[in-house]
């Protein structure tokens, strides 16, 4: 399935909608790189989205990188 949500976002990269399926996946599948990567995508194009900016917030002080965590805030 990450495949195909891969697939879906290179032929479109600005879907929120596939971002906010592909993020959740990657830690499922224990990715935790590639589902930050994705949730920052996602919320640089939809930053209204206050539930996904604290949880990718978190997340990143929770990896020690609070430089990030702090830049989102």
């Amino acid at each position: 399935a990450l495949k195909m949500y891969q697939r879906a976002l290179r032929l479109d990269p600005n879907s929120v909608t596939i971002l906010q399926q592909i993020w959740p996946l990657s830690f499922r599948l224990d990715r935790p790189a590639e589902g930050v990567r994705y949730a920052l995508k996602a919320v640089e194009l939809d930053p209204s989205n206050q539930d996904l900016l604290n949880r990718l917030t978190q997340l990143l002080v929770d990896s020690g990188d609070a430089e990030r965590a702090l830049k989102l805030y």
